[in-house]
């Protein structure tokens, strides 16, 4: 489905009053911009996007992941620095059948784009009672992957 396609399917909430919908072209390309702005910041805002409209994602098909040329996380640590080893915790047996079918899914969910050099990804090894697994784009959780985000 094209951008123009959705675009024209989408239906239109009620907004808090600090908050308009705008039109970056005729009928698409709909935005969200904060109604404080004057007349002069909300049309140089609105010539900024549409300027960039190519850059953001207006269906899931848009979002690309980031190049690994632009953004690989590194993890460094002090040569002095002995990993620590952390036991599994138990998890309920019912549990236990709904994470071994959906580990792989958790851990590729889409939020996670920044990878992790591969070198590093060693840093980010865990175990759970299915198997020893190790990140290869950046969770939410890791530290300092606010920031890099």
């Amino acid at each position: 489905m094209k951008s123009e396609e959705v675009q024209s399917k989408i239906e239109l909430k009620t907004l808090p009053s600090h908050l308009k919908y705008v039109y970056l072209e005729q009928e698409l390309f709909l935005v969200i911009i904060s109604s404080y702005l004057t007349i002069e910041q909300d049309n140089s805002l609105i010539k900024a996007l549409k300027a960039h409209k190519g850059a953001l994602g207006w269906t899931v098909e848009d979002i690309k992941g980031i190049g690994p040329a632009i953004c690989t996380n590194r993890i460094l640590m002090e040569d002095s620095y002995k990993p620590i080893v952390q036991p599994q915790r138990r998890l309920n047996p019912a549990m236990q059948e709904v994470v071994k079918k959906k580990i792989v899914k958790m851990l590729a969910a889409g939020y996670n784009q920044i990878l992790i050099a591969p070198e590093d990804q060693d840093k980010t090894t865990f175990t759970c009672p299915h198997g020893t697994y190790a990140y290869r784009r950046m969770p939410f959780g890791l530290c300092n992957a606010p920031a890099t985000f």
